[in-house]
């Protein structure tokens, strides 16, 4: 079995190379790729949970802006929409107050967006997280852990 480095090597790379390397026997073998499988994914489990912890915080926090959100519509319902239905509506105020909320829906829409941009971000992360294992140490090498492939 040869003392192979690991320097440059991805994570599947390392994974790959354990696999192909010469081994003395089946039980050398398998204890060798079961210690780099091992040593790979719980760096991928830490990951993992700080991923989750992460997504569980923005939930946590996007709950105060699709709140707000749900007001708005509610303040839209009544200080517009209901208030047109009535037997001798005020127009000008109902106007006016129409315009201040068009102002605060433009800026609702935008924390919408981005909530929605975030929640796909959070999804697409919690749902692999061996990719974003993969794709955190490939932006960032240093990142990589040193594992010995023998």
């Amino acid at each position: 079995m040869s003392n192979q480095s690991n320097v440059g090597m991805t994570i599947d790379d390392m994974r790959a190379a354990a696999r192909t390397l010469a081994y003395p026997n089946t039980e050398t073998e398998r204890a060798n790729i079961k210690r780099i499988d091992e040593e790979i994914f719980e760096k991928v489990r830490v990951l993992e949970n700080g991923i989750l912890a992460n997504a569980t915080e923005f939930i946590t926090n996007s709950a105060v802006d699709l709140t707000a959100a749900s007001e708005f519509t509610d303040a839209i319902l009544e200080d517009v929409v209901y208030a047109l239905d009535t037997s001798n509506p005020d127009v000008d105020a109902i106007a006016g107050r129409y315009e201040q909320l068009r102002g605060q829906a433009e800026r609702v829409a935008k924390t919408l967006e981005r909530l929605d941009r975030e929640a796909a971000w959070h999804a697409q992360r919690v749902e692999d997280p061996y990719g974003s294992y993969v794709s955190l140490v490939s932006k960032y090498p240093t990142l990589r852990p040193s594992i010995r492939l023998q």
